[in-house]
């Protein structure tokens, strides 16, 4: 033992669907995401904010160049 007396949780994976072109690795990468941003930012992103209807991840960035860009760019259009 290491001294970590949590338990891991296993996740089983679905079975991947024609519809969906992701593997079973970056289906799992998404949901556990998703399920971060709930647990320490309370933020449901499986949610739609207008509706209340099911949303779905369709991309992730992790770039940091990108992602400066992109709140750069927000901020410059914020009224």
């Amino acid at each position: 033992m290491n001294g970590n007396s949590a338990a891991k949780t296993v996740i089983p994976l679905s079975v991947r669907s024609s519809a969906d072109p992701r593997t079973a690795m970056e289906r799992r990468a998404a949901m556990t995401l998703s399920k971060r941003l709930t647990q320490v930012f309370n933020i449901d992103v499986e949610t739609c904010r207008a509706c209340g209807g099911t949303a779905k991840v369709i991309v992730c960035i992790e770039d940091s160049v990108v992602i400066e860009k992109i709140l750069t760019h927000l901020n410059e259009a914020a009224p």
